[in-house]
């Protein structure tokens, strides 16, 4: 199929531009991980330009695991200056009993306000 062969290609390249850009301490990009105290800093009254990326996961479980995989690849293609944060957070230590289905869950923040929450 036409369309999985260009995402294979698309997939080798980003591979190698990423291995490429390991090395450079300028490229690094990390996920921080926040606690619960932190998270009026740092989502609530983040600078009002910047896009906030919270993923709120369950540790050592595959499906969070792989969201935070994908959320570095984004992270990585992102542009300077960087005009979006990216954290994440332990789901229950954001939401106390939070339900386990649910996770892993990002939300997305402007300003203080909740653009998007996707289960």
């Amino acid at each position: 199929h036409h369309s999985s062969a260009f995402m294979r290609e698309y997939r080798a390249r980003r591979l190698r531009e990423l291995r490429q850009s390991q090395g450079q301490a300028t490229r690094s990009v990390v996920i921080r991980r926040i606690p619960a105290s932190d998270y009026v800093a740092e989502v609530n009254k983040a600078d009002s330009s910047l896009h906030v990326v919270l993923a709120l996961v369950l540790q050592g479980v595959s499906t969070s695991d792989r969201l935070l995989t994908a959320l570095q690849y984004l992270a990585a293609d992102r542009k300077e200056p960087p005009r979006i944060k990216f954290l994440c957070m332990a789901a229950r230590e954001c939401i106390p009993n939070y339900p386990e289905a649910n996770c892993p869950t990002v939300l997305v923040y402007k300003a203080d306000e909740l653009l998007g929450q996707y289960v």
